[in-house]
């Protein structure tokens, strides 16, 4: 009977030193994977600051345009009224 146990629990014992090798295993992937989309995510941070240093030149371009544009019209205006004001 004690040898029928200690079978048993030298079984059972096997088993799951099975199961935490597949845990090991298992983890070490979810841990490549995490890394690969650390990276990924890290290259999609550089994508959007590299836009928004884009998108911030864009602006600015614009609203030199738009304030070149104004005092264009404005000088026009200015001509067309005579300069009266």
């Amino acid at each position: 009977m004690v040898y029928n146990l200690l079978m048993q629990t030298r079984d059972e014992v096997a088993d799951n030193i099975g199961a935490i090798q597949q845990n090991i295993a298992d983890i070490q992937q979810n841990n490549a994977v995490i890394q690969q989309n650390n990276a990924v995510m890290q290259q999609n941070i550089a994508d959007i600051q590299q836009n928004n240093a884009v998108m911030q030149q864009n602006f600015a371009t614009i609203n030199a345009e738009m304030q070149q544009n104004f005092a264009a019209i404005n000088a026009a205006l200015q001509q067309l009224l005579g300069n009266h004001n």
